[in-house]
């Protein structure tokens, strides 16, 4: 099996991230330790060889370009949820 593959559950913290604008509210709404959330973005970005998100006084923030990027996750997320209600 090939690891260097974007994985739905890495792009879900990351979605949530975003929605959450930090990554302890994210980690506490996925129900996740706040060092697994920051090691998947770190995945995710090395893995897409792109910086995602940027830390602030006021909490995360999105790139600049990144928004197209979860634009792209959220209709993923919406085909998932249809998926998981059909079944």
């Amino acid at each position: 099996m090939n690891r260097d593959v974007v994985k739905w559950d890495d792009l879900r913290v990351f979605l949530e991230v975003a929605r959450q604008g930090s990554v302890h509210a994210a980690a506490k709404r996925l129900n996740l330790d706040h060092s697994t959330v920051c090691r998947r973005i770190g995945k995710l970005e090395n893995l897409l060889s792109v910086k995602l998100l940027d830390r602030t006084q006021r909490g995360i923030v999105l790139r600049d370009g990144v928004q197209d990027v979860l634009r792209h996750i959220e209709h993923m997320e919406t085909h998932a949820n249809s998926l998981e209600d059909a079944i």
